[in-house]
């Protein structure tokens, strides 16, 4: 049986910790997708109107 996989889109970025002061790297989970093109679409328009240091990348999930 093929295990079920999904398309997560996740923003990284590096920033430093309040704590100790050290640049750690920082993601947070978007939004799950059924295809790596609709998640790209939406990668594309949030690239265009983020901040500078955020990063977003597409990643298929296996969540067995």
């Amino acid at each position: 049986m093929i295990s079920p996989i999904e398309i997560v889109l996740v923003a990284v970025m590096i920033g430093k910790n309040n704590f100790t002061g050290i640049n750690e790297l920082q993601y947070q989970v978007l939004d799950r997708y059924k295809s790596i093109s609709v998640c790209n679409v939406e990668k594309n328009r949030l690239i265009k109107k983020s901040e500078k240091g955020i990063t977003y990348i597409c990643l298929k999930v296996d969540y067995d």
